[in-house]
């Protein structure tokens, strides 16, 4: 084998070795998680420990952690680019779903981590490389909808460029748009209805985005999804309108902004 451990390289390695020990992850270290040397140097973006590793050939790219996490995962997580791309090289499988089922991101893929991390170019990437833009998590989600739901603008356009399923919904009925609307994420908002969002698209509740937006108080948001032909006298199941959801919040202002547009009292 053609590899040239240098002092440079031991220090990485012992570098890695020991923020692993030391560092608390979800109230579990990362001994507890059983990672391998490949699974810390990715996490931490060790790009020249990463290479070393992989250079030994006996290495398993897609090895799993005691969660079910690759390294090309954690790297997706953290925005690592070079590591991610040296990984896909390699010929790790980008599709591989944790089964984590103590956490809130169960069944993610690298996709899905990218993308809630916010990391535009490595959800790109991930997408040239075959990543499967259908692929739900436990709750249904996609990861345009890790996307809409933290409001990244910017992964939500790099998203768009090869996917074009702006509707798709999750378990609970929830479209990328219920998310970005509810949370407040005006341009992921305007960005999803040029791309095709339906406006009036209902979760298993038959809440719409607007309903979402006006229980939590975005004005904003408000104006532009009724500017997009909502319907602003929609009921949900148990009859509540997007008026009743900002009255009952105490949003004065866009229940007077409702009224002013065709909502009934």
């Amino acid at each position: 084998m053609n590899i040239k451990l240098t002092l440079e390289n031991v220090y990485a390695c012992q570098f890695i070795h020991s923020r692993a020990m030391t560092r608390a992850d979800a109230g579990a270290t990362t001994v507890e998680k059983q990672r391998s040397a490949l699974h810390l140097a990715a996490e931490n973006g060790a790009f020249d420990v990463v290479q070393l590793l992989l250079s030994l050939g006996d290495v398993d790219v897609d090895a799993l952690d005691s969660t079910g996490t690759t390294s090309l995962a954690l790297a997706s997580n953290e925005g690592h680019m070079d590591v991610l791309q040296v990984l896909v090289a390699a010929g790790a499988n980008i599709n591989v779903q944790n089964t984590d089922g103590s956490s809130a991101l169960h069944r993610c893929t690298a996709l899905h981590l990218a993308c809630y991390g916010g990391h535009a170019q490595a959800a790109k990437q991930l997408v040239e490389a075959k990543g499967d833009l259908t692929i739900r998590d436990a709750n249904g989600a996609t990861a345009l909808h890790a996307g809409c739901y933290k409001g990244y603008s910017n992964v939500l356009q790099a998203l768009l460029e090869c996917n074009d399923q702006v509707n798709v919904q999750t378990k609970r009925g929830r479209s990328p748009l219920h998310h970005a609307a509810s949370n407040g994420h005006h341009d992921v908002v305007q960005l999803l209805l040029t791309a095709g969002a339906y406006v009036e698209c209902v979760d298993l509740n038959k809440s719409t985005a607007l309903h979402g937006a006006c229980g939590r108080g975005h004005g904003d948001i408000v104006a532009v999804i009724v500017a997009a032909k909502a319907n602003v006298n929609m009921r949900d199941n148990t009859g509540e309108t997007p008026l009743a959801a900002a009255c009952k919040e105490g949003h004065a202002h866009i229940a007077e902004f409702l009224r002013q547009h065709g909502a009934l009292t």
